[in-house]
C-alpha cells in the first residue's frame, strides 16, 4: 500500500494551479462570469421551495389525468374577494406583519429579500 502512495506524482503548487478546462473558465459556470460567485442563499432557498410546489402540482395533474383521462378546468365565477367581516378579523395580523416587513426591508443587504420571504 505504501508503494501505491510512493508512485503518485509530487503535490506541488503548480499542479493545483493548472485548470482542467481548456479556456480557464471557473468551474460549473458555463462561461457565465456572473455565476463565479455562486448563487445567493435566499434565491436557492426560495427556488427549492418553489420547484417542490411545481412538482407537487404536476404530480397532482398527472394523477387527475390517470383517474379521469382528462384535465378538468376550474372556472372562477363570481366575486372572489373576502367579505368585509373577514378583512376586519385579519386586520390584527396584517398590521403587525406590515410593520415587521417594513422594518426588516429597511435593513441594508438581505433586508428586502428576507422581508419578502417572511411576508
Amino acid at each position: 500500500m505504501i508503494q501505491q502512495f510512493a508512485a503518485l506524482p509530487p503535490l506541488t503548487p503548480e499542479r493545483f494551479s493548472k485548470s482542467r478546462n481548456s479556456n480557464n473558465d471557473p468551474r460549473l459556470t458555463g462561461g457565465v462570469l456572473e455565476l463565479s460567485g455562486g448563487f445567493p442563499i435566499a434565491c436557492v432557498i426560495l427556488g427549492t421551495l418553489v420547484i417542490g410546489e411545481v412538482f407537487a402540482a404536476l404530480f397532482a395533474m398527472r394523477g387527475e389525468m390517470a383517474t379521469t383521462g382528462k384535465l378538468v378546468r376550474h372556472e372562477v365565477t363570481g366575486d372572489n374577494s373576502l367579505p368585509l367581516a373577514e378583512k376586519k378579523q385579519l386586520l390584527r395580523f396584517i398590521l403587525p406583519s406590515a410593520f415587521i416587513g417594513t422594518s426588516i426591508g429597511a435593513l441594508p443587504g438581505i433586508g428586502s429579500t428576507l422581508a419578502a420571504t417572511l411576508g
